[in-house]
């Protein structure tokens, strides 16, 4: 099945779910009155409109200078790295897609993630792929308003075959600056261990490609 032909698919089974709440007779079972939306209507459109979380996105809007710094093993720094950064709202203000490019270990990178917040788990979620890997990494999150630092955590099998723990600090340091940390955990480790820093400097404030507008 091609992805046009999936996507009919899962309309029609959507709007087979929402049809029937859509109805006066069973709006008036659920406690809705005549012509009000019912409680599952309400609650679709709820998780559908981004909020004050998605807003919190706002601080990685624009273009970026990034500074890559790598350790493969504790202690054992690899010569830094360089790339551009860009962040821009996509869907509407519900996500944002970040595209980077740069290189890594002497090598051509460049990577695509997307980040929000899903309403329904009450969550920031990420994922992201690149030209050094086939899989998608997806990561779940939190924001700590105090400290100004989201915290994301991920599990991914590596080649190898081995179970790697992953957790990502974003550290808001001001409106031009934010670091990103990685630390690592394989199986043998007793502890996560820092495995790469990235330093964001901002470029250009705010570039919203497409006319995608930020949540206000």
């Amino acid at each position: 099945m091609n992805r046009y032909a999936m996507l009919c698919v899962v309309a029609a089974g959507l709007a087979g779910m929402l049809a029937p709440a859509f109805s006066q007779d069973q709006g008036e079972k659920k406690g809705a009155r005549p012509g009000e939306m019912s409680p599952e209507v309400r609650a679709w459109m709820e998780a559908a409109t981004p909020g004050p979380n998605h807003r919190l996105l706002n601080y990685c809007i624009g273009e970026w200078q990034v500074t890559v710094r790598h350790w493969m093993q504790p202690g054992q720094e690899s010569p830094p790295s360089t790339g551009i950064c860009v962040n821009e709202w996509v869907l509407g203000g519900r996500f944002v897609k970040t595209t980077y490019k740069g290189s890594f270990m002497h090598m051509p990178f460049e990577g695509i993630g997307y980040t929000g917040y899903d309403k329904v788990t009450h969550k920031f979620v990420s994922t992201w792929m690149d030209n050094m890997g086939t899989g998608i990494m997806r990561q779940i999150g939190t924001y700590d308003p105090q400290k100004k630092l989201f915290t994301y955590t991920s599990e991914m099998r590596q080649p190898t075959g081995e179970m790697v723990k992953q957790v990502e600090t974003i550290q808001i340091i001001d409106e031009n600056h934010h670091v990103m940390t990685f630390f690592h955990q394989t199986p043998a480790m007793d502890h996560p261990v820092k495995a790469m820093e990235l330093s964001y400097s901002r470029i250009k404030k705010a570039m919203r490609p497409g006319g995608s507008k930020p949540p206000k």
